[in-house]
C-alpha cells in the first residue's frame, strides 16, 4: 500500500513538472505569434505601448481559450490510463 502511495506521489510530482513546462512553452509560443502578427501588420507603427497593449489583449484572450485548457490533458490522460489499467487488471471477468 505504501509503495502505491509513493508511486502516485511521484507520478503527480512528475506530471506537475511536465504541466508547468508545457504551460510555459505554450504561453511563449502564443506570445511569439502575437509579436509576429503585430510586426507583420503594423511595421510602420513604432508605438511600443500599442504593441504591448495588443500583446496583452491577445494573451488575455489566450488565457480564456480552449488551447490553454487542453494543457490539463497532461494530468488527465496519464492518470486516466493508470486508473483504466488498474481497473482492468483487478476486475474479475466472470
Amino acid at each position: 500500500m505504501f509503495a502505491m502511495v509513493r508511486g502516485a506521489a511521484l507520478a503527480l510530482i512528475v506530471l506537475t513538472i511536465i504541466f508547468v513546462v508545457v504551460r510555459i512553452y505554450a504561453r511563449s509560443v502564443r506570445r511569439e505569434a502575437l509579436e509576429k502578427e503585430w510586426d507583420a501588420a503594423y511595421l510602420a507603427d513604432e508605438n511600443p505601448e500599442a504593441r504591448a497593449d495588443y500583446i496583452d489583449r491577445g494573451m488575455a484572450t489566450y488565457e480564456r481559450s480552449l488551447a490553454r485548457r487542453l494543457v490539463w490533458l497532461v494530468y488527465v490522460i496519464p492518470l486516466g490510463l493508470a486508473a483504466l489499467t488498474a481497473f482492468a487488471v483487478n476486475h474479475q471477468w466472470n
